[in-house]
């Protein structure tokens, strides 16, 4: 399934921290932490703007992980999540767009790494 330029599947990797602090750092092109802590957001609200990416499980409680704004990609990274779906993905966030929570989707957030 193709979600656009923004969205990268990390199905493949093992599920350390490490690996997926990789992944986004890729994505983002910016060194970040992950989150320790899973949310499951509150429906129709939008991440905090320090958050850079979003790990989305993919098999969870039914809802999606939206991105809009300046410069996002075609088409409009939309990631559907619910007990029918599969897999992880990693959602970047770029600066001056909004990362949307739309039902009860089930994340972990990645925020740039400040030394």
């Amino acid at each position: 399934m193709s979600f656009g330029s923004q969205v990268e599947s990390v199905d493949s990797l093992s599920p350390s921290d490490e690996e997926l602090e990789r992944a986004a750092c890729e994505l983002v092109s910016k060194d970040v932490v992950i989150d320790k802590t899973v949310s499951q957001p509150p429906s129709f609200t939008t991440a905090d703007k320090s958050v850079c990416a979003v790990l989305v499980h993919r098999r969870g409680a039914e809802g999606a992980v939206r991105v809009t704004g300046p410069g996002t990609s075609h088409p409009v990274p939309n990631v559907i999540t619910g007990p029918d779906e599969s897999g992880w993905v990693i959602v970047a966030v770029k600066e001056g767009q909004t990362c949307m929570f739309l039902g009860e989707p089930t994340v972990r957030f990645f925020k740039a790494k400040h030394e």
